[in-house]
């Protein structure tokens, strides 16, 4: 089995009064910057993200057929 690794970096805002935080999400291996309203919204990313499985390589597909 392929160990899987992503790495973000997390900036959380919060307005004085707001109850809510702002969050952004960097990309560390791409860079992308992703920005969401509340943490709620990040935290639905992340589950998305984690959620997603990497397709096996082609060294891996040749071992799981023997």
């Amino acid at each position: 089995m392929r160990a899987q690794y992503r790495a973000y970096l997390l900036r959380l805002q919060r307005s004085q009064g707001q109850t809510h935080w702002r969050a952004t999400l960097e990309n560390a291996h791409t860079g992308e910057l992703l920005r969401f309203a509340n943490q709620n919204e990040m935290l639905r990313y992340l589950m998305q993200v984690l959620a997603v499985e990497l397709p096996a390589s082609d060294d891996q597909a040749d071992a799981n057929s023997l």
